[in-house]
């Protein structure tokens, strides 16, 4: 599935997203802690996900929520930024290629988005199948939508991309705390640990809250929790379908298979092959595309001959089928 996305709209895809969602990340920090000075509630006011105030024209929130900072604090927000969140996306990148990436973050985002729409629609009917009042209606559906709001961070959605370079690379190693060594495969285990710790808390106060006080006054009264539970599903959802729900993606199979140096190799050869097929289409028409390295064969010269281009070699260098697996690797 994946591969036909990518063959029909990968030239699209936006390349170093990371590097340039780090950038959104570290603006939407100095926004958010200019506006807090004048307003203490500047994220609440203005930039937060909220679908009542969207419903009511303020239109630039469905993007705005990408602002809201991943810590409070700068230096740990810098650190994160430059020492974790960083080296795992462009890996990523590497790894899966451009696409996919964009691909995985934009899913994170766009469903994020509806889960909070959807939330809201749920209890905008729950509200009006009981025949509330009009003000007490309003009310419910401006709690809501400040609940949602409050949940509704990039934060969970770049936590995803965490999970899937653990499920990726299993046996990379970090650095706890910048001392202790410990393999990704560990840390994913320990997070899914503690998301599905808050999670089955969540559930648990949620319970508690119906049996104590009601069905009606539980739902509308655990409003947050229940926004909470459900931006951290959909958060998750990218990595449960390019991990889970797509099988001819290999993604899942390969899962652990790559090494830096093999992200580097695979990264330098596509570089190199979209840099030769621009050199072809700036060629004049009627002259040959391809020209094997060795024997210097073109298709004009035969048209049934075949060319690849060497994943080994250093550079771009294409060679015909007789000497595809025949010739010495370039070194440079």
């Amino acid at each position: 599935m994946f591969n036909k996305l990518e063959r029909k709209f990968g030239r699209y895809a936006i390349r170093d997203l990371t590097i340039k969602l780090m950038i959104v990340y570290a603006i939407g920090y100095m926004v958010c802690l200019m506006g807090s000075q004048a307003d203490p509630l500047f994220v609440d006011n203005y930039i937060s996900f909220n679908p009542y105030m969207i419903l009511h024209g303020q239109i630039w929130r469905l993007v705005t929520w990408i602002l809201i900072p991943l810590q409070d604090n700068f230096l740990l927000y810098a650190i994160s930024i430059l020492l974790f969140y960083m080296p795992i996306g462009r890996t990523m990148e590497s790894a899966w290629g451009d696409f996919k990436y964009n691909l995985y973050l934009f899913l994170g985002f766009i469903i994020t988005i509806i889960a909070g729409f959807v939330l809201y629609g749920a209890y905008a009917l729950y509200g009006l199948s009981l025949g509330a009042e009009s003000e007490t209606f309003t009310q419910i559906l401006q709690l809501i939508g400040t609940a949602v709001g409050n949940c509704t961070i990039p934060y969970y959605i770049t936590m995803s991309i965490f999970f899937a370079y653990a499920a990726t690379f299993p046996d990379a190693t970090v650095l706890l705390m910048f001392i202790i060594p410990i393999q990704m495969k560990w840390l994913g285990i320990a997070y899914a640990a503690l998301y599905g710790y808050k999670f089955v808390m969540s559930i648990v106060t949620l319970i508690r809250a119906f049996a104590q006080y009601g069905f009606m006054t539980g739902w509308i009264g655990g409003c947050g929790i229940i926004a909470g539970i459900i931006v951290l599903i959909a958060s998750l959802i990218p990595f449960v379908i390019f991990f889970f729900g797509d099988r001819s993606s290999r993604l899942r199979r390969k899962a652990g298979r790559y090494r830096p140096s093999e992200v580097r190799r695979r990264t330098e050869f596509r570089h190199n092959v979209e840099n030769a097929k621009k050199a072809q289409r700036m060629t004049a028409p009627g002259s040959a595309h391809h020209k094997c390295a060795v024997c210097g064969r073109t298709e004009i010269d035969d048209p049934n001959l075949e060319f690849r281009y060497c994943s080994k070699c250093k550079g771009a260098y294409e060679y015909c089928q007789d000497h595809l697996f025949t010739h010495v690797h370039v070194e440079k």
